[in-house]
């Protein structure tokens, strides 16, 4: 899936100081615009909106918008990680 892919490429950076091994996946939702159909090309941009300390762990939401190529919005997908602490 391709949010997975943009998931990867936060997790990967290394300025994000996220440790695979402590990751928590914590919530997932998707808002469509319409359905994907076969043949569709998409595009997906990355962002993080919000970063929660709550004691020693972290809460890292991020939202992945997807368009065709031709910038039509096909849906959002937003994911919250819970990052595990050293405690």
């Amino acid at each position: 899936m391709i949010q997975e892919k943009t998931l990867a490429q936060l997790l990967s950076h290394p300025n994000s100081g996220i440790d695979f091994r402590k990751v928590v996946h914590g919530d997932q939702k998707f808002e469509y615009s319409r359905p994907i159909v076969a043949g569709d090309e998409l595009v997906a941009t990355l962002s993080v909106t919000k970063v929660q300390s709550l004691g020693a762990h972290s809460m890292v939401t991020s939202e992945s918008v997807m368009t065709t190529r031709d910038g039509e919005h096909v849906v959002t997908a937003s994911s919250t990680l819970v990052v595990r602490g050293d405690a």
